[in-house]
């Protein structure tokens, strides 16, 4: 095994003993497949947990959250998208998820969940959480009220943070 100052305490059980290795570092304008799913996760229970039936003014929010998200990524206003999203919600969540996952670059994954914090701020405590999780390159930071990713290029930049 190696030392126990190499190994991230979010490593599993496995990792920590060295029967599997651990992952390897990602490089900025990466995102791991695994950072991915854990994005997708966040994305998809951040929006259907803001649906409960027991508490419409949460829909309501939830469809405002996609109206202040969508219109950066669909070149369209949001005047325009009120009555997609109010009719087709779900869907819109499932294809978000579908696109983010397999067809966008790093950088606009990132942008997206940019947008996504500054229309849901409790999101960010999440996104940090991961971000230290999965050892990504990136550290969250806020400026003039927005919250940005921004890369982590050298290893004592990392360490300092």
């Amino acid at each position: 095994m190696s030392d126990k100052h190499d190994v991230p305490a979010h490593a599993t059980y496995d990792q920590r003993y060295g029967s599997t290795p651990l992952p390897e570092p990602m490089k900025p304008g990466e995102i791991s497949l695994e950072l991915r799913n854990d994005l997708e996760d966040l994305l998809d229970r951040t929006l259907r947990g803001l649906s409960t039936g027991s508490y419409p003014h949460l829909t309501n929010e939830r469809k405002d959250v996609l109206l202040d998200v969508l219109p950066k990524f669909t070149n369209q206003s949001r005047r325009s998208l009120i009555g997609y999203v109010n009719e087709n919600t779900l869907i819109i969540i499932d294809d978000l998820s579908s696109k983010m996952k397999s067809n966008w670059s790093a950088e606009r994954t990132l942008r997206f969940f940019e947008h996504f914090m500054d229309a849901y701020p409790p999101m960010v405590e999440f996104m940090v959480l991961l971000l230290k999780k999965h050892a990504a390159p990136y550290i969250l930071m806020k400026e003039e009220g927005y919250h940005r990713f921004h890369p982590i290029s050298l290893e004592a930049e990392r360490e300092a943070i």
